[in-house]
């Protein structure tokens, strides 16, 4: 049974996903024990962890988002 892919809209960022010219940037994010992506696309972030294929939601689209309007929660690895 395949998973549908899923997308993570961060509507606290304020971030237009369409046509937006980060749209298809890949971003790594270190996990605990491997290395992920966090991906922008027109629907929103999506990343290809464990936690947010079985769950939609992960630390590292968290951190992503947080970079993307400037919080101070962002901490990068």
């Amino acid at each position: 049974m395949a998973f549908k892919p899923r997308y993570k809209y961060t509507q606290y960022a304020g971030v237009n996903f369409k046509k937006h010219w980060l749209t298809g940037t890949i971003w790594p994010c270190q996990g605990k024990h491997d290395m992920y992506h966090v991906e922008m696309l027109d629907k929103g972030l999506t990343c290809d962890c464990p936690g947010f294929t079985y769950h939609g939601k992960c630390r590292h689209i968290t951190r992503v988002g947080a970079a993307l309007v400037g919080h101070k929660s962002f901490r990068a690895r």
